[in-house]
Parts: C-alpha cells; sequence; structure tokens
C-alpha cells in the first residue's frame, strides 16, 4: 500500500489495527489477535456442540460414497443417476450409511472468512472513529472502494485465467450482444432456436441435445457459412460504433436519443429477440439441408 491508498482517519485507528505504508492488507481473517471490529464476541475458531449429530448426506456426499462402493463392487455397481433420495434408497438396499457424523457449529469462528467492506475500510483509515455507530451502508462503502487504486486495477476470475492461459481478456460493454466477441451471441441464439424447436427431451437425455445444438462443423447447425457471416455482422455493428464515436465524441452519449436507447437495452437480451428474422432464416436453412 502507498499514501493513496489510505483515509483521512488513518492515524486516528490504533496501530495495532490499521495497514502502513507499504503493508500488503489481506482481505481475509488471518491473526487471532485481529478479531472483527464491528462484531463482538466472534470466536477465532468454530465452537461445536461437545454432542456428535446424525445428518444426511447430501447428493454429492450421496455420490461420492456409492463411487467409492462401485470401485469395489464392480459387478453389482450402483446407478448414480436419479434424485437423493432415490439415491439413498439404493444405499439403503445395498445396507450402505445414508448419514454421517458430525459435531453442530455453536457459532462461527471469523479465521479464514472474509473481512468484509467495513473492516477493509477501517483498516486503511476511511471510518472515523469517532463516528460510534454511524457507518457508510452497503452502497457508500462500494462507491468508496471502488475509487481506490489497487480496485480499479484488479483483475477478476476470468481475466486471471486468461493470463494462466496466456491469452487477453477483452470486454465488450454490457448488454450489447450484437457486438460481443466475433458474433458469438448470433450463434449462441441460432443454438437455442433449434433447441427449442427440436423434439422434447427427458432429463437424462439433456446434455446429449445441448451438445448437438452447440456443435460446430461443415454438417452441424454452426456450420462455418454461418459463424463467418455472423462475424461479419457483428463487426458492422463495431464499425457502426466507432463511426458515431469519431465523429460525435463522447458527446454523442449525452443526447436524448442515446438515453432512449439505453433504456431499451436496459436488460440483458437475447439474439433471437433483436434479430428473430435473421435466426429465423439460418435456422430453416439449416432445416433444409437435414431434409
Amino acid at each position: 500500500a502507498d499514501a493513496s491508498y489510505l483515509g483521512e482517519y488513518h492515524l486516528n485507528v490504533p496501530r495495532s489495527e490499521r495497514v502502513e505504508i507499504g503493508d500488503v492488507q489481506s482481505f481475509v481473517f488471518n491473526d487471532a489477535g485481529r478479531p472483527p471490529k464491528f462484531k463482538d464476541g466472534v470466536p477465532a475458531y468454530d465452537l461445536h456442540a461437545d454432542v456428535m449429530e446424525e445428518n444426511k448426506m447430501n447428493k454429492g456426499e450421496l455420490i461420492k460414497a456409492i463411487n467409492i462402493y462401485n470401485n469395489v463392487h464392480s459387478q453389482n455397481k450402483i446407478s448414480t443417476n436419479g434424485s437423493a433420495d432415490e439415491l439413498r434408497e439404493r444405499m439403503v438396499s445395498h445396507k450402505l450409511p445414508t448419514t454421517r457424523s458430525s459435531k453442530k457449529v455453536l457459532k462461527v469462528g471469523f479465521l479464514g472468512k472474509p473481512k468484509g467492506m467495513l473492516q477493509v475500510m477501517w483498516e486503511r483509515g476511511f471510518i472515523n472513529p469517532e463516528a460510534g455507530s454511524e457507518r457508510p451502508n452497503a452502497d457508500e462503502c462500494r462507491k468508496i472502494i471502488s475509487a481506490w487504486p489497487d480496485f480499479m486495477s484488479e483483475n477478476n476470475e476470468l481475466e486471471d485465467l486468461g493470463v494462466q492461459l496466456g491469452v487477453t481478456v477483452i470486454f465488450t460493454p454490457k448488454a450489447h450482444c450484437e457486438i460481443a466477441g466475433r458474433g458469438i451471441e448470433y450463434c449462441w441464439g441460432l443454438s437455442k432456436m433449434a433447441f427449442r424447436r427440436g423434439a422434447k427431451t427427458k432429463k437424462k437425455d439433456l446434455k446429449v441435445k445441448v451438445r448437438l445444438y452447440i456443435k460446430s462443423g461443415p454438417d452441424d447447425i454452426l456450420n462455418f457459412r454461418v459463424v463467418r457471416k455472423f462475424a461479419a455482422l457483428a463487426r458492422r455493428y463495431k464499425l457502426a460504433y466507432r463511426k458515431l464515436h469519431e465523429e460525435k465524441g463522447d458527446e454523442a452519449l449525452n443526447y436524448a436519443d442515446i438515453e432512449k436507447v439505453c433504456k431499451e437495452f436496459k436488460t440483458k437480451r437475447c439474439a433471437v429477440d433483436f434479430d428473430y428474422k435473421l435466426i429465423k432464416k439460418e435456422f430453416e436453412a439449416y432445416l433444409a439441408l437435414r431434409q
């Protein structure tokens, strides 16, 4: 941290509770000697009851137990398909336990838990120690934190994954799916139309049907011709946006007609909604090739 990371009340915060210039601030409680400032009586570690109690296994735990059984009994395997209740019935019929023993957590400890916005702001000196119970609400906290240098430059999980893969992740504006990627929303819209108009599918066959309509190949619904056509359409939209920006600059964002368009784009849209005729035309062309 440097001086730009610290607030006006930094020196009013006790030394043991504040972040100093050059420190690395953790957003998780990792010191038993530094409890939460705004939560009284929270233990460092979870407090458990003395008596063990039996709890039903959830579906994930049931499937894990069945897989362990199946690895040992290859000639008498138990199916992992179905609801949690169905899995329990099968396990009971094979005389397998369907519960787990654990001690009830009476009070959750703070170690290893996220600090939260108020705690992070307190450590940096953005909360007045003399204000008592008067503290910023959630919206005010977000507004203050969003202006911090480290938060402004913070990568999200998708960007971090891109770095690991050696690629750069570039985000297009939200709610403007016509310029997303290289026409990906048009491809998704065509796949959704084909999926919805296809034969009804049982739950167990759902994944197979989904894969059928997102396949890309010479004879598939997302064939090369369609993908290139959608990519060209998205590029035309991008060029149109760029031309508008070059002609009117940032001023264009203040025009009343842009505000009207923003209201139309307020909710998440799908290519099937804003370009139904094009999607339907390509879907019908795909059906014609299949016949």
